[in-house]
């Protein structure tokens, strides 16, 4: 991948919201549009905490707590309002505040575009609560309005499940196009490991294989004329597990095989989970 240029962000668009639908396992609902962002600060506090000795600083360690975001907009419907503080909306569209309320945690995401004008920066906040903000109304003077844009409050806190608070991408680092489609659910990395099935070696005694051993070549042939040799493997990852063949007899590993006049075919199975790869060995003995 090329070096990415260092470029200021310039701009913030297409924000979007998705309410945390289930909290135990830390699940979103539908993803929502927030329109109208004018303004978005992000201030993160954290905890530092330096040890001293031998009468000096000796080592400093910190942890990073909540985090606040302020969201200016040119208005929240009621609807939205509703939704994100949890308040009650009764048949006839009225928004009612002033009861007991729970604001359920949601997920903020939005853009930012970069000072070329191409590239972007996509976010993901995915744990938060959204408080009651000030609301302000001013009243016309000399014709000339004064516009209102109310800040939207959120705290976000680092997800249970996982210890994440945030995903963050820049569109010139993005290098399997997760931001064309960052908007239609809320991010979540692959943390599925791939096994590793690889041999880091084969070794038949003496014998030179052709071509030298590669973890991905997966065929090899060499040439004898002793009656056995020792099959020795080594995996790659101790977890796997191998099983080894000469035609059709099982030869564990670190035991010998014996040799037909001919070509004998050595099968050398690993699998690690799901994954599986399979190395052959043609031997042949005159």
């Amino acid at each position: 991948m090329a070096e990415t240029k260092t470029r200021s962000t310039i701009g913030i668009d297409k924000v979007h919201y998705a309410i945390m639908t289930d909290e135990i396992a830390e699940t979103y609902g539908p993803i929502k549009r927030l329109a109208g962002a004018i303004d978005m600060s992000v201030s993160t506090t954290t905890n530092d905490a330096t040890q001293y000795a031998d009468n000096g600083a000796w080592d400093t360690v910190n942890s990073e707590a909540e985090t606040a975001v302020q969201l200016q907009l040119v208005d929240i419907t009621p609807a939205i309002k509703a939704e994100i503080l949890g308040l009650k909306m009764d048949e006839n569209g009225v928004l009612m505040t002033g009861q007991t309320t729970s604001a359920p945690y949601i997920a903020l995401g939005f853009e930012a575009i970069k000072s070329d004008k191409v590239n972007k920066r996509f976010v993901w906040f995915l744990k938060g609560r959204a408080s009651t903000s000030d609301e302000n109304y001013h009243t016309l003077e000399g014709g000339a309005p004064t516009l209102q844009e109310p800040t939207k409050n959120i705290t976000f806190i680092n997800r249970a499940k996982d210890g994440l608070k945030k995903f963050e991408v820049d569109t010139d680092a993005d290098t399997n196009g997760v931001t064309e489609d960052w908007f239609a659910k809320v991010y979540e990395p692959n943390t599925t490991a791939i096994a590793n099935a690889d041999l880091s070696s084969i070794g038949m005694g003496a014998l030179t294989l052709t071509p030298a051993f590669d973890p991905n070549v997966l065929e090899y042939e060499t040439d004898t004329t002793n009656a056995t040799n020792t099959i020795n493997v080594t995996l790659a990852d101790p977890g796997a597990t191998v099983s080894i063949l000469n035609g059709t007899i099982p030869v564990p590993n670190g035991s010998a095989a014996t040799w037909e006049e001919g070509e004998n075919t050595v099968t050398i199975k690993v699998t690690n989970g799901t994954a599986t790869k399979t190395y052959t060995v043609v031997v042949t003995k005159s």
